[in-house]
């Protein structure tokens, strides 16, 4: 869910003009402002992660199935609601795309690592789902673009994005802890 609220959001920005420098008006020139242009370049990446995200959906809503669970009687813990509480904010501000794709990749990483760490056989499925070799590959592309989206970013974007790290971190940090323990 937050990674198609942030990557939704990048490319609703993109396409809206709420990032911090004027998108263009005609697509045409998207690719012609420093910002556009890196969201441009990682197109490929952003579309893969988007495409994984209807099969993402259908696992887990068959994993609800299985476990006879309605998604409508969950009762999202505080630590959840807090940290999808921050991302709307986040998606309603104007970031740069350094920000926004850092964003991005922090919550990515941060699920990655966590299921890659996994040695409870209980959870293998979703250890081999998320720790996997592929989603690792994937996890290093969005890298390399934070990486470049910093070459060209102004002190501030980079401020900025470091800040976002870092806040996500202490949701993350939470979000599992409320995932292990079922409290907070």
């Amino acid at each position: 869910m937050y990674v198609l609220l942030i990557f939704s959001s990048i490319l609703i920005l993109c396409a809206n003009g709420g990032l911090t420098v004027k998108c263009p008006e005609t697509p045409s020139k998207w690719c012609e402002t420093k910002e556009i242009a890196q969201a441009c370049n990682d197109y490929k990446i952003l579309i893969s992660g988007l495409s994984t995200l209807e099969e993402e959906l259908t696992w887990f809503e068959n994993k609800l199935k299985e476990k006879n669970i309605n998604i409508e009687d969950i009762k999202p813990l505080p630590a959840n609601l807090n940290y999808q509480n921050w991302i709307n904010e986040l998606i309603s501000s104007k970031k740069s795309y350094l920000s926004l794709i850092t964003t991005y990749y922090a919550i990515e990483i941060c699920y990655y690592q966590a299921w890659k760490s996994v040695k409870n056989r209980d959870y293998q499925e979703y250890a081999d789902r998320w720790g996997s070799k592929e989603f690792e590959q994937y996890i290093d592309q969005l890298r390399v673009s934070v990486d470049n989206a910093s070459i060209t970013a102004s002190d501030d974007d980079k401020n900025d994005a470091s800040h976002l790290w870092n806040t996500i971190m202490e949701f993350e940090i939470d979000f599992w802890n409320m995932a292990i323990n079922e409290t907070s």
